[in-house]
C-alpha cells in the first residue's frame, strides 16, 4: 500500500471481555478464539470491515490506529469475524479488548457505574428462579463500599431513602421483544405491542378473505343447487358433497399461498424499506415457516369453506324443484353479518392508522422547551486541537446566531449521577447532567425562570450549576428564587456546587419519555469538565442554510484535515426517534387499505347477488314509473344501514385498543371523534360507489327484457 493512509469513520465499535468469544458463537474466519481478546490493544473486525482496511491482504497482525492526535492508540488485528447476521441483537463492525481501557480496571470498585452489559451462561441443569434469588444478596454484599465512598451512606440508608437496588436476570432471547425490565444498550429493542398489533391486523385481513369466500360462495348458491340435486339423485351422500366443497376451498387457499409466497419474495425489499429492517427473502423457504403456512392453509380452508359446504350439501332434490334456496332468511342474515364484520374491521384499521398519525403530528408540533428549528449539532469536536477557538470563529460567521461547546445535545443526554443537597446530606438524588459553556442556554433558546446564566469569566463559574424545574422539585424545594444560592454536593468534588439559575424544563430526550431532573455544569468545572465526546450547538438563521453550513465546513476542514465534517439538525434527530411509530403507521395503513379493498370486493359480490335476486322487482318498479335515482336509493338503503352498524361496532373496539397503545407514550393525544367520522365516510363512499354503480346498471336495463319470460 506504500505510504497511503486509509481512514474511515467507524460508529459500530464495541469492547468486550476476554471470554466473549467463548460465551457467544460468533465464528472467526481468522484468529484464535482463546486468545484474540486477551491482550490490551487487540482489535477484531468483521470480514466486510477488514476488506475495507486491508483489501487483498491478510489482516492478522496488521496495525490499526484508532483515534487522532494525542488520544490515538495503535491496535493489532487479532481476529476476523464472519459478517454479523442482520437479525443479531449484538451487532458490531469492530470489537476491542476490554483490557485496552485502563479506566475500566480503575473503576472496578464502583457499583454505580452501569455502563456495561453483563451476560451469564447458566449450566443446563440450573434453575433460573434459584439464580434470581441468589442475585438479590449481591448488591447488599458488594455495593456498601461504593455507597460509602461515593455518597457517604450505608446500603440500609440508601434503601430506606426509597431507592431500589436489584440485579435482574433476563433470558437473552427475551431482550428484543420481551420484558422492558432491563435496559439494554447494545441495540434498539423491538416493541411487542407493535408486533402483536401488526400480526392481529394481518390475521384480520386473512379473516376478511375467508369471510369473502364464504359470502361469495353462499351468494352464488343458485349456481350450485342443481349440481347438488343431480349428485344426490345419482346417489352421492351429503358428506361426499360437503367434502367436495371443502377440497375446493383448500385448493383455492393453496393456490393463493403459492402466489402469495412468490409475491412476498419480490415485495419483501419494499416492506423492508417500510419497516426499516432488512428481511432476507430466502427465509420464505424455511421449513418451519412452510409448515406454519401449511397449517394456515388448512385452517383458512375450514373457516372459509365449512359453512358453504354444510349449506350447499343440505339441499335435497325437492329443494331444487321448489327453489327453496332463495327463500331462506338465515342465509340473508348471515351475509348481512359478514358485511358488518368486514366493514367493522376495515373502519377500525383506518381509524387506528389515523390515530397513529395524529400522535406523530402531536409530537412534531409539541413545544419541547427550546428552539429546535435551524439548530445544528456538530459531532466529534473532541478531535479538534483547539475546539474553543473553532467555536469562537463560528460565532462570527454570517448566518450563525450563536454557538456553544458542550458534551451532549438533545435528544440524547449521556451523563447522570447521584447528588445531595447541602441541606439534606443523608439523601442522594439522581440527576442527569451535561457540561457546557455560557452560550449553551442562549444557543438552544432555553428560558431561565430565575437567576442568571453562566458568565464569560470561567474562573468564577467552576462551582456554579444551573438546574431545571424538575431537579428543584426532586431536591425537595419549591420552584422560586429562594433556591438560588443553595448548594448541591457531588462525591468527587472538593466543594459544593452553587445554584445560580433555574431553567425551564425542556425535553433533552425524545418525547417518548417525561422530562427528568437535569443539571448543567460549566465547561471549566474541575470535576466533570469537557472531556470525551464533544459537540458544538449552532443556531442558524436566514434563508440560505446550505451556504452557512458550507462556511462551517470550511472552518472545520481548515482546522481538522482528514476528519469528516459530521453534523445533524436537531429537529431531524427528534423526528428520527419517531421512526418506529411512523413505520408502524405505514404498515397499519397498508393493512387498512387491504382490508377495505377486500371488504369492498365482498360487498360487490353481495350486491351483484341481490341485484340478480331483485331484477324482476326492479323491472316492475320501472314499469310503474320509478326513476333510476329511486331504484338506486332503494338498493342502497339496506347497505347503508349495514355500514352504519359496522361504524357503531368498530368505535368501542378501536378506542379500547388504541388507548392501550397510547399508554406507552408520555405525551399522548386524546382520541378525536372526527377519526371515526372520517373513517365512516370513507367506508360509506366506497359502499355507495359499489352499490350505486351496480344498482344503476340494473335500473337502466329495459324492463321489457327483464319481464319477458313472465
Amino acid at each position: 500500500m506504500g505510504d497511503e493512509i486509509i481512514s474511515f469513520d467507524e460508529e459500530n465499535v464495541f469492547a468486550a471481555d476476554s471470554n466473549f468469544l467463548e460465551l457467544f458463537t460468533f465464528p472467526l474466519t481468522a484468529g484464535d478464539v482463546r486468545t484474540a481478546l486477551h491482550k490490551p490493544n487487540s482489535i477484531l473486525m468483521t470480514q466486510e470491515t477488514a476488506s475495507r482496511y486491508f483489501p487483498d491482504e491478510d489482516p492478522i497482525g496488521k496495525q490499526v490506529l484508532l483515534g487522532r492526535g494525542g488520544s490515538s492508540r495503535q491496535y493489532e488485528v487479532t481476529g476476523v469475524f464472519q459478517d454479523i447476521p442482520e437479525n443479531s441483537y449484538i451487532d458490531f463492525d469492530i470489537l476491542l479488548s476490554m483490557s485496552s481501557f485502563p479506566a475500566v480496571e480503575r473503576r472496578s470498585w464502583s457499583w454505580i457505574w452501569t455502563t456495561f452489559e453483563t451476560f451469564v451462561l447458566l449450566r443446563e441443569a440450573a434453575d433460573p428462579g434459584s439464580v434470581r434469588r441468589k442475585l438479590n444478596s449481591i448488591p447488599r454484599k458488594h455495593a456498601e463500599a461504593t455507597l460509602q465512598r461515593a455518597m457517604g451512606i450505608t446500603f440500609e440508608d440508601y434503601i430506606k431513602g426509597g431507592k431500589e437496588w436489584k440485579l435482574y436476570l433476563q433470558p437473552f432471547t427475551d431482550i428484543h421483544l420481551g420484558s422492558a425490565m432491563v435496559i439494554n444498550r447494545l441495540n434498539v429493542p423491538g416493541n411487542q405491542k407493535v408486533v402483536n398489533a401488526l400480526a392481529t391486523a394481518g390475521l384480520f385481513v386473512l379473516l376478511l378473505s375467508c369471510i369473502n369466500y364464504m359470502n361469495l360462495k353462499t351468494s352464488q348458491s343458485t349456481r350450485y343447487i342443481k349440481n347438488t340435486g343431480i349428485r344426490k339423485l345419482m346417489g352421492s351422500a351429503k358428506w361426499q358433497i360437503a367434502t367436495q366443497y371443502l377440497v375446493e376451498s383448500l385448493l383455492f387457499v393453496f393456490v393463493s399461498i403459492v402466489i402469495g409466497i412468490l409475491l412476498a419474495y419480490h415485495i419483501l425489499p419494499f416492506f423492508g424499506q417500510v419497516s426499516g429492517k432488512e428481511i432476507d427473502p430466502t427465509a420464505l423457504w424455511d421449513l418451519g415457516l412452510l409448515g406454519y403456512l401449511l397449517l394456515l392453509a388448512v385452517l383458512m380452508s375450514l373457516i372459509g369453506g365449512i359453512y358453504p359446504a354444510v349449506l350447499l350439501s343440505a339441499f335435497t332434490p325437492l329443494d331444487v324443484v321448489q327453489n327453496k334456496v332463495t327463500k331462506g332468511r338465515e342465509s340473508k342474515v348471515l351475509r348481512n353479518l359478514f358485511v358488518v364484520l368486514q366493514f367493522s374491521i376495515s373502519i377500525a384499521l383506518i381509524a387506528s392508522t389515523a390515530i397513529v398519525y395524529q400522535q406523530l403530528r402531536h409530537w412534531l408540533n409539541k413545544d419541547v422547551g427550546f428552539r429546535k428549528a435551524n439548530l445544528v449539532s456538530i459531532n466529534r469536536v473532541e478531535w479538534l486541537d483547539n475546539n474553543r477557538s473553532f467555536v469562537e470563529e463560528l460565532r462570527g460567521l454570517p448566518g450563525v446566531v450563536n454557538a456553544s461547546l458542550n458534551n451532549s445535545m438533545p435528544p440524547t443526554l449521556f451523563n447522570g449521577d447521584q447528588f445531595r443537597s447541602q441541606e439534606n446530606q443523608n439523601q442522594s438524588i439522581p440527576l442527569n447532567y451535561t457540561v457546557a459553556d455560557e452560550k449553551y442556554l442562549p444557543t438552544l433558546g432555553v428560558e431561565l425562570l430565575y437567576g442568571r446564566n453562566f458568565s464569560e469569566i470561567a474562573e468564577q463559574e467552576k462551582y456554579s450549576v444551573i438546574i431545571n424545574e424538575s431537579a428543584v422539585r426532586v431536591l425537595g424545594w419549591e420552584v422560586n428564587e429562594d433556591v438560588l444560592g443553595k448548594k448541591i454536593i457531588y462525591y468527587d468534588a472538593k466543594e459544593p456546587f452553587r445554584i445560580i439559575g433555574i431553567a425551564r424544563d425542556f425535553n433533552y430526550w425524545s418525547l417518548h419519555a417525561d422530562i427528568e431532573p437535569m443539571a448543567i455544569f460549566h465547561a471549566d468545572n474541575p470535576v466533570m469538565g469537557l472531556r470525551g465526546d464533544l459537540f458544538v450547538a449552532v443556531s442558524l438563521q436566514g434563508n440560505d442554510l446550505p451556504l452557512t453550513l458550507d462556511r462551517i465546513r470550511d472552518k472545520w476542514e481548515a482546522l481538522n484535515s482528514g476528519v469528516t465534517f459530521d453534523y445533524r439538525f436537531v429537529d431531524e434527530a427528534f423526528a428520527s426517534s419517531f421512526q418506529a411509530t411512523e413505520r408502524f403507521g405505514y404498515a397499519l395503513g397498508i393493512f387498512a387499505g387491504l382490508a377495505l379493498f377486500i371488504a369492498g370486493m365482498g360487498l360487490l359480490g353481495m350486491v351483484i347477488f341481490v341485484v340478480e335476486q331483485r331484477t324482476k322487482e326492479i323491472g316492475i318498479r320501472k314499469v310503474f314509473g320509478a326513476s333510476v335515482l329511486q331504484v338506486i336509493t332503494l338498493m342502497s338503503r339496506r347497505f347503508m344501514i349495514l355500514i352504519l352498524a359496522a361504524l357503531v361496532l368498530s368505535i368501542p373496539v378501536t378506542v379500547w385498543a388504541m388507548d392501550k397503545w397510547l399508554l406507552d407514550f408520555q405525551y399522548r393525544i386524546t382520541i378525536s371523534p372526527w377519526v371515526f367520522v372520517i373513517s365512516g365516510v370513507a367506508a360509506t363512499f366506497l359502499a355507495l360507489g359499489i352499490v350505486g354503480f351496480q344498482s344503476m346498471k340494473a335500473a337502466m336495463m329495459n324492463p321489457v327484457k327483464v319481464l319477458r319470460d313472465e
